[in-house]
């Protein structure tokens, strides 16, 4: 699809790892591993509305508008991964519309918005969807404690009653104390961390959900039992507690 329109995916370092664009400079791409994810979960459910944090090059948004046909994608992007940012969100809407010209039938078209902005402050203005419309969330964003963490509290009130959110990069940039933080912002919330049955991850992907079966999960990792909230888990600087308020703010 890149090579159609004179740009080439080239892997950061081994193959089926995280890959960039060898004339752009933007970040870095999902992996083999967490496409399998993706694919492994459309088994699971079919999600009414996708929400991703962070587009770069536009791989992540168009893999899942990819698996996911016809179901609209929203994403939010700041504009500041790498020097070529901006030409990455408008490569992936040219690929989008690209791709739909080719498609006759409407249930098979990408259905892609990107908005210009930063989450969570602008979260809300990036979704099309009214109300608790979103049931599957990716979280690519910056990537410390506090960013994954108000990530997910930004998009938390407009979750549905079953919903999936992945948190990227969990591995390589030690989040998974983010993503068990995240798991004390509702009743019944769960976490599992994704294991790969055919590629070597390094970013490494974790994911909440809620309002699923265990048992809907039960392939997809080695731990028999899913993560619960830990609520003694603290962030630099003691930023939970800026989290737990933003939280509530949010909720209300």
């Amino acid at each position: 699809m890149y090579r159609e329109v004179g740009f080439t995916p080239v892997y950061v370092g081994a193959p089926h790892g995280a890959q960039v664009l060898q004339e752009l400079s933007t970040g870095h791409s999902i992996e083999a591993a967490d496409v399998e994810f993706f694919v492994a979960l459309s088994k699971v459910f079919s999600p009414q509305h996708i929400y991703i944090v962070g587009n770069g090059w536009g791989y992540s948004t168009l893999v899942l508008a990819s698996i996911f046909h016809a179901v609209p994608v929203d994403v939010i992007d700041a504009g500041v991964e790498g020097a070529d940012v901006m030409l990455g969100l408008e490569l992936t809407m040219k690929l989008v519309n690209r791709t739909n010209s080719r498609r006759k039938a409407i249930g098979n078209r990408m259905n892609v918005s990107i908005y210009l902005g930063t989450s969570p402050e602008q979260t809300d203005e990036a979704l099309r969807a009214p109300g608790k419309a979103y049931d599957l969330v990716l979280i690519d964003g910056a990537h410390t404690l506090v960013n994954a963490a108000s990530d997910f509290a930004g998009i938390l009130p407009r979750l549905g009653e079953r919903f999936v959110v992945a948190f990227h990069d969990v591995k390589s940039f030690e989040l998974g104390d983010a993503v068990l933080r995240c798991l004390c912002t509702g009743q019944d919330f769960r976490a599992l961390g994704y294991e790969s049955r055919a590629f070597k991850s390094r970013a490494g992907i974790a994911f909440v959900y809620s309002g699923f079966s265990d048992a809907d999960f039960a392939g997809f990792g080695s731990r028999r039992r899913p993560h619960k909230c830990n609520p003694d888990i603290q962030f630099e600087g003691g930023a939970e507690e800026l989290f737990d308020q933003y939280v509530r703010e949010r909720m209300q």
